[in-house]
């Protein structure tokens, strides 16, 4: 899952003290148990908490650098695609010193900049430093599957995958956004960039934050929009060509150096994804259930052992 934390500030006094910081980046610990790491430089302050999914070496630490420390990255996620986008780009091994998809992020934002967002298939969110250009980046995943919250306060910017570690290194934060109240009771969640907290805003699903390090001005800018999608209504076969696409992302996202599980309720989407994981994965797929007794007597655990057993995976209820 991995955490991830940061200040941006054109002035060394904005910036917060490193106890303050560690306490802050603890607080992200249940979502990166297997190591730490800080980076302080002239215009900021950069933490990550990291779970080892892909190249668990101490190579694909983060914050990641290139060789030469112009560019820094903090990220949490998945990239599906990365090696599709090391051969695009014709990124050599002799230029890489990981495996895994961390530093592929990083190169393809120093080949092609800002274009580079639009290549990536997966889920994500994080920073980029760009330190020729005195800029940074905060970029989160087309559909908002990974969280990015920040806060803009003067010439500071904050981000964080949870508020909580924003308030722990400013609890001036801790002001609450009654108009969100609504929102939250009602959809579960708040709406558009806006958080339960009034200083605090999410990074908006296909979009990226560009921060002047000098200036401190910032810009919200789109890399995808799902107006963009093209669709072909000529389908003859429409259920064919869905059983194709969600077959091709399944395979896609079984790329892993630990083993890889599946939720599984018995019913047509997680069995269908069990079915494709289990026809591609070269380990034997765990499965995972939960029952509940508060549920008007509905109990999916029958149907989702059946479905672990047509396909013989190792099942966890």
């Amino acid at each position: 899952m991995c955490g991830i934390l940061g200040v941006y500030s054109n002035s060394s006094s904005n910036l917060p003290g490193l106890e303050r910081f560690e306490e802050s980046l603890a607080l992200l610990q249940h979502r990166g148990p297997d190591s730490e790491g800080i980076y302080r430089f002239e215009s900021g302050i950069l933490g990550h908490r990291r779970l080892s999914i892909i190249d668990l070496t101490s190579a694909s630490s983060q914050p990641f650098f290139d060789k030469n420390e112009d560019y820094v990255l903090t990220y949490n996620g998945e990239i599906y695609n990365f090696r599709d986008i090391k051969e695009n780009l014709g990124i050599k091994e002799e230029e890489l010193s990981s495996t895994g998809d961390t530093e592929i992020v990083l190169q393809s934002f120093i080949r092609i900049g800002t274009r580079a967002f639009r290549e990536l298939n997966g889920i994500f969110a994080f920073s980029i430093v760009d330190k020729i250009n005195n800029k940074a980046y905060l970029v989160r995943d087309r559909l908002g599957i990974k969280p990015l919250y920040y806060s803009i306060e003067g010439d500071k910017v904050l981000f964080s995958s949870e508020i909580k570690s924003l308030i722990h290194l400013d609890p001036s934060l801790k002001k609450i956004n009654y108009e969100s109240i609504p929102e939250w009771s009602y959809y579960g969640t708040s709406l558009q960039d806006r958080t339960l907290f009034k200083d605090c805003k999410k990074i908006l699903p296909g979009h990226f934050l560009e921060i002047d390090l000098v200036s401190m001005k910032t810009i919200l800018k789109p890399y995808w929009l799902p107006e963009n999608i093209k669709v072909n209504r000529a389908y003859s076969r429409p259920e064919k060509e869905l059983r194709g696409l969600l077959e091709k992302s399944v395979k896609r996202q079984l790329i892993s150096d630990v083993p890889v599980g599946v939720f599984l309720s018995g019913g047509i989407d997680s069995s269908a994804i069990t079915a494709f994981a289990t026809k591609y994965s070269e380990k034997k797929i765990q499965t995972f259930s939960v029952g509940f007794d508060f549920d008007k007597g509905i109990n999916e655990l029958p149907k989702a052992r059946q479905i672990s057993k047509i396909f013989n995976t190792e099942h966890n209820e």
